[in-house]
Parts: C-alpha cells; sequence; structure tokens
C-alpha cells in the first residue's frame, strides 16, 4: 500500500486490490495490505476423513480452551477418548485411549480452571460413573472410575459453569424414569458430585443443555413424554452453599406445545448465541419437520420465545437429529445446526440470530450417506467446526469434517475508507481515507452519521454487529470517511 503525497491527496492510498472493486465500495485493508469490498464469504467443507476404521457410534466433543484442541468421545465396541489438533484444513489426532469396556453411553466437558476434561458416562452395570481427563501433548491419562449412581443413568449431557467452575450433568435415572440434574467438580484430577436434584417428574427423553455465563444459569431443553411429548425447557443453576455441589431447578417453561419426536434419534439441540444473548433451541416436531427458534431472557429463569423457522420439513421423512449436534460460532454470530436429512445425507444449516427471530438460513451438505451420530465442537482459533460423525457409506467408520461457517471480513478495525476508483483483481486502486470526501453516494441524509453493514458493506444510519462508523454525510451523494 503507498500513500499518495500533497494536500488533498493525502487523504488517499494507492493499494492492490483482492477482489473486484467498484467506485464508492466501503474497503477493508487485509493482512497482506492488499484490499477489498466487504462481504460475507460462502460456507465451506473439507473433504469427509476417516479417523477409526472400525464401526463407530455415539460421539461427543469438548474444545479444550486453552489450547485450542478437541477431546473426541466414542464409542468402537468399547468407549474411547482421542485428541484432535486443527491446522489450517487439516486434523491430526493423538493415540485412542480407553475409558470403559462395553456397550456405554456418556458426555464430556473441558474443566477451565484445572485444565482437564470431565467424562461421565454409563459404565458397567449401567450404573453412573465418572473419570477426569488429562491431557499432556496429545496423551490422554485417565482419573481412578468414580461411582456416582448405583442404578442405570443413561443420556448424560454436560455444560460447563465458568463462574463457580462445576459441571451440570443432567441425565435420565431409568430407576424412576426421571430427568434429573447433578454438579461435579474437579480437585486436582479426581471428580467428586453432589446430589442428585430433579429437573422433571415425567418421562423424559432427549435433552440438551447449555450455560450463559451472563445469566450464570444453564438451560436444558427435553421432551416432556408424559406431558402430551411437549417440548420443555428448565433453569438449573449451581446454588451456593454445600461447596457449590448443589443443582437447583429455578424454573420450567414450554417452548413446543406441538409436540418433539420421541424416538432415539430426535430430540433438541440448544445453545447460546452470545453475541446476542439469546438461547437458541432446535428441535424435530412430531411431523418430522427440523425447526429453529430464540429464546430472549426476559427477567429472572424467564424466556420471551420468537416465532419458530423451518429448517427442513422434507415430505414423509425423517430428520434424525441429535443434542450434541449444534454450536455456535461468535465470529460469524451463526448458530451451527447439524443433522441428518432423511437417512440420506448429513447437512449443516447456518442461522443468524436478528432480533427476536432467526435468519438468513445458509445449509451445506457434508457427507452424502447416512450419518446416523455425530458431534460438532466449534474452534474460535482455526475458525471452523469439527464435525465427528459415522459414515455409513463407508463401513460406518469415524469420519470427521471441518466445516467452516461464511464469515464477514469486517472487524472492528480494517475498515480505512472508499473506492476513490474501481479495480479488478490483482490491480490498483485509489482509496479514500479518514478525513477524505466521498462524492460517489446517493440517497445518504446530510447531517447523520452512517454504519457499515458486515453483510455488503452498504452504508447505515444504524449500527451492526461489529459496529463500524463509516463517516457523516454532508450530502446526497458526499460522505466524510470516518470524519
Amino acid at each position: 500500500m503507498r500513500i499518495i503525497g500533497n494536500a488533498e491527496k493525502t487523504r488517499e492510498v494507492q493499494a492492490v486490490a483482492s477482489g473486484v472493486l467498484s467506485t464508492g465500495d466501503s474497503v477493508v485493508v487485509n493482512s497482506d495490505g492488499t484490499v477489498s469490498s466487504i462481504g460475507v464469504a460462502s460456507n465451506s467443507v473439507t473433504s469427509p476423513t476417516a479417523f477409526n476404521s472400525t464401526n463407530t457410534t455415539a460421539m461427543r466433543s469438548a474444545l479444550d480452551t486453552a489450547t485450542g484442541k478437541i477431546m473426541i468421545l466414542y464409542q468402537a465396541s468399547s468407549w474411547y477418548v482421542v485428541m484432535a489438533t486443527i491446522s489450517g484444513n487439516t486434523v491430526s489426532f493423538g493415540t485412542p485411549t480407553l475409558v470403559s469396556s462395553g456397550n456405554v453411553l456418556g458426555d464430556i466437558s473441558y474443566d477451565e480452571e484445572s485444565g482437564h476434561f470431565l467424562l461421565v458416562y454409563q459404565g458397567a452395570s449401567n450404573y453412573g460413573r465418572a473419570r477426569v481427563a488429562s491431557v499432556s501433548g496429545t496423551n490422554i491419562t485417565l482419573s481412578t472410575e468414580l461411582v456416582w449412581a448405583s442404578y442405570v443413568a443413561t443420556k448424560h449431557n454436560l455444560s460447563y459453569d465458568t463462574v463457580r467452575k462445576r459441571h451440570m450433568n443432567v441425565y435420565m435415572n431409568e430407576a424412576t424414569n426421571n430427568l434429573k440434574a447433578r454438579v461435579f467438580k474437579i480437585t486436582g484430577t479426581t471428580p467428586s458430585a453432589g446430589g442428585e436434584g430433579s429437573v422433571n417428574s415425567g418421562a423424559n427423553i432427549c435433552s440438551s443443555i447449555v450455560y450463559a455465563p451472563d445469566l450464570e444459569q444453564h438451560l436444558v431443553s427435553y421432551q416432556d413424554y408424559s406431558d402430551s411429548q411437549q417440548g420443555k425447557c428448565s433453569f438449573l443453576r449451581v446454588s451456593a452453599g454445600s461447596n457449590y455441589m448443589t443443582a437447583t431447578l429455578d424454573n420450567t417453561l414450554i417452548f413446543a406445545s406441538e409436540g418433539l419426536k420421541n424416538g432415539g434419534r430426535d430430540g433438541t439441540q440448544t445453545v447460546y448465541d452470545t453475541v446476542n444473548n439469546v438461547f437458541v433451541i432446535s428441535y424435530v416436531n412430531l411431523s418430522g419437520v427440523l425447526k429453529i427458534l430464540t429464546g430472549t431472557p426476559s427477567g429472572y429463569a424467564q424466556l420471551s420465545f420468537g416465532s419458530t423457522t423451518t429448517i427442513n420439513s422434507v415430505s414423509g421423512g425423517n430428520n434424525i437429529y441429535f443434542s450434541e449436534g449444534g454450536a455456535f460460532d461468535p465470529v460469524s454470530g451463526k448458530v451451527i445446526v447439524t443433522y441428518c436429512r432423511n437417512g440420506t445425507s448429513g447437512m449443516i444449516t447456518t442461522a443468524k440470530v436478528s432480533g427476536s427471530s432467526v435468519g438468513s438460513l445458509s445449509t451445506t451438505t457434508f457427507e452424502s450417506a447416512n450419518v446416523p451420530f455425530f458431534t460438532t465442537t466449534f474452534n474460535p482459533d482455526s475458525g471452523s467446526a469439527l464435525v465427528f460423525y459415522r459414515d455409513a457409506g463407508n463401513n460406518d467408520y469415524g469420519t470427521y469434517t471441518l466445516f467452516t461457517p461464511g464469515a464477514t471480513n469486517l472487524t472492528s478495525e480494517n475498515y480505512i475508507g472508499t473506492a476513490a476508483t474501481g479495480a479488478p483483481d490483482g490491480q490498483g486502486a485509489k482509496i479514500k481515507i479518514k478525513g477524505a470526501v466521498d462524492e460517489n453516494q446517493s440517497g445518504l441524509t446530510a447531517g447523520k452519521s452512517y454504519y457499515i453493514s458486515p453483510t455488503n458493506g452498504a452504508l447505515s444510519t444504524t449500527p451492526s454487529n461489529p459496529s463500524v462508523f463509516a463517516g457523516t454525510a454532508v450530502a446526497a451523494n458526499k460522505l466524510i470517511v470516518k470524519g
């Protein structure tokens, strides 16, 4: 990039265009010094690659927020954990470590205070069990097993309380057929569990849970089978006292009175949009339609639900959907919903919250075969989500793909001005910078402040996210850049 000398021209720079520039475009500078107009890249996925060449099922995964590595918990005749490291579009794996023999189910979460992972699962005799997984490089060491429930405990779902430094586990107590909650903590490399709390007294299945740090509460969504199969969600928190080991139920709300499917592979998925500070719940209704809606906090343990948006409604189809299938990308501000469409292909839909509704849906196929088991974890360091799944089109092998949501190239820092001249890709262009008057605009109102749309670089009097000030209009066609 070259600054042009003398008076008025000191408010212009000469730069090489990356992509096509049009006169009057809002412009950002890239890390290599080139400039581009503002827009959103398309979603992308890498080619499917096997990480485990045997029949693989019941996968869960969690991000180590300190290193950016991801631990995956999966079943391949026995129950294993393995570390995955993302480097660009490549993923490498460590050596798998045996957790428990036999057909077990469980979940995994990362403990930011200790730097270890907590594993809870249905182990020998189907009892509730837990271990701590410590990682050195990609090597995993497991603690002694804790038996925390001497009865059949299934359908585990974990979330981590970043304030109390505790893990909330929601699960089915099969002895009473109720949805229960229990708080766990890690001391050193030893797990411990609090007493059992009640979430719902009816028969429930397919729960999912997420923690909202600004509310210091967990939200669990599920199907209440004993109450017309309605979709319900309950607020839980880690109560003060008793060493923060008590799970307390604050309130229960209905988000889908139409009812949820009760097949073993259907259910709910709940994420927390940390950009808009709203919960986003996806679910499969009784007709097999995959839907999504927002829940905006409207008071303590209260939510105001937005209207539902249909993600997929294949006629006569069955959208297989798992609670562990979704994630949130704080970079693009998008919710990531992973699902199997009618048993024929693996799909990812990104959804962006606007106000109290969900819009801007974009769907990508990541696998052209049935994917009956999967899990998705987003890594903000790489800007991509690592999707693990069982590939029915390749011997049911454990397989992965990297999914990168399309994100805007606008940040809070990289806007430099507007294009004084257009330019094709790779050619030079003049850019009006701070203090210059851009006379290539239209429809502006003099005296108004204008902000940049992260979607297409258009000017608006309403700030977006990120909020980037473009300048002040002095006429319908004139803007003082960042002035």
